[in-house]
């Protein structure tokens, strides 16, 4: 006759550790691959977000060859759509830096869920 299944029972602790490790290999990669993924999205977006600024400088002529005293010989035509296109990308990179955030708020957000907070805010408590 088997012994009752009880949390003392050591078949109840080898059961409860297999439960336990088949959670965690479920449970731990998809959620490395979650926070990785709104990490690598944090990360792609901020880079697109530099090239957009990078252009907006380019089209402000705060850089290159156009910049500084050179550049007030340009018509005022072309400064005009410099300041137009150099507006668009300012715009375009605060947005894409938003969605960064956002991204990055989601990992972060991950994370806290899993552990929890401690005292200072700071996610370090085990589950």
């Amino acid at each position: 006759m088997s012994a009752p299944l009880n949390s003392s029972h050591p078949a109840a602790l080898v059961s409860g550790m297999l439960l336990h490790v088949s959670y965690v290999e479920r449970f731990v990669p998809n959620f490395q691959n979650s926070v990785e993924k709104f990490i690598l999205e944090a990360e792609a977006s901020l880079t697109e977000a530099i090239s957009s600024l990078q252009a907006a400088k380019n089209s402000l002529h705060l850089i290159g060859p156009l910049s500084g005293m050179p550049g007030t010989l340009l018509s005022a035509q072309v400064r005009h759509s410099g300041l137009v296109m150099g507006h668009r990308q300012l715009e375009s990179s605060a947005e894409i830096s938003r969605e960064a955030i956002e991204s990055l708020k989601t990992a972060v957000s991950l994370i806290s869920s899993r552990w929890g907070e401690a005292e200072d805010g700071n996610p370090l408590r085990a589950p």
